[in-house]
């Protein structure tokens, strides 16, 4: 998402996972093989192959969206740092958007005077300032089904070593 709204990436994702082994060919940047990042089984294979067990933690998205507070203080736990730190996760930072059609340039404009104005007003009010603009001329698109049971079925061997190495069921990732 964060490509498209940076307008670094131009086709839709099922069409640009099946370009990468030719972007991969012409020697692209790995962070456009949209699914090899989502290898996480083997990533975190890899990693404990080089880092002893109690150094690693592995967390959820899902848990932290259900709990972010909490998650915050499991984190702090594993890293020594008070678990009494308050933590403000009410607002959801840095999310991957895409320009509607006609909109780019006037986000971008906008995202380039956003320091500014955070200086010269605060920046509760230019975010009370940005982010309407922000929604209306922007959208975080969806995976279609179809797509979604493709990457279950590219990432199936994957989701069942990670599933392994976690204990826990990824069922849910190889379905609609």
């Amino acid at each position: 998402l964060h490509h498209g709204r940076d307008g670094l990436e131009r086709e839709a994702f099922a069409r640009a996972v099946a370009e990468w082994p030719g972007r991969h060919a012409d020697k692209w940047w790995f962070g456009f093989d949209y699914l090899g990042g989502s290898r996480y089984g083997a990533q975190i294979e890899n990693l404990r192959r080089h880092f002893p067990a109690e150094q690693v933690r592995i967390l959820w998205y899902d848990d932290f969206r259900r709990d972010p507070s909490g998650m915050c203080r499991t984190i702090f736990g594993f890293l020594g740092i008070s678990p009494t730190v308050e933590v403000d996760t009410r607002a959801e930072l840095n999310v991957s958007i895409v320009p509607r059609p006609g909109w780019r340039l006037a986000l971008h404009t906008l995202d380039a005077m956003a320091p500014a104005l955070r200086r010269a007003i605060g920046r509760r009010r230019a975010r009370a300032i940005l982010d309407p603009v922000r929604r209306v001329g922007s959208y975080r698109p969806r995976l279609s089904p179809d797509d979604r049971r493709n990457i279950g079925r590219v990432l199936a061997d994957d989701i069942r070593r990670l599933q392994e190495i976690t204990g826990r069921d990824l069922a849910g990732w190889m379905s609609d």
